[in-house]
């Protein structure tokens, strides 16, 4: 397990960042956890590694649908872009989902606390 803060100047820098250092170490099931608030380049921190790893994209935030699916387009593995800034708390995100087809998106009706 890695704990680190790390300053980046700008977007392009963050989307390199996660492209150059961190898309290298990554493995198949790796989870990477993001926190920061609302700006402060999760998304796209992710951009940059779906790009590195190869994901079909494009990466956008999925604040109002919970989590987006990129299937990789180069045989790896897929990513799965979570967002549980809206999640009320840990239950909700273990409650049982509906099957989806693996290129679906599912769009939650319910939007637990939060700003926005």
């Amino acid at each position: 397990m890695i704990d680190a803060t790390v300053t980046i100047p700008d977007a392009e820098a963050m989307r390199a960042f996660a492209a150059r250092q961190v898309a290298p170490l990554l493995r198949p099931g790796d989870l990477l956890i993001l926190s920061g608030d609302l700006g402060a380049g999760k998304t796209t921190f992710t951009q940059g590694l779906g790009e590195a790893i190869g994901v079909r994209g494009p990466v956008a935030s999925p604040t109002f649908i919970i989590a987006r699916t990129h299937p990789s387009e180069v045989g790896g593995p897929g990513l799965i872009h979570v967002d549980a800034y809206r999640l009320g708390s840990l239950a909700e995100a273990r409650r049982p989902r509906p099957r989806l087809d693996p290129g679906g998106l599912h769009h939650r009706g319910r939007v637990g606390r939060g700003q926005g």
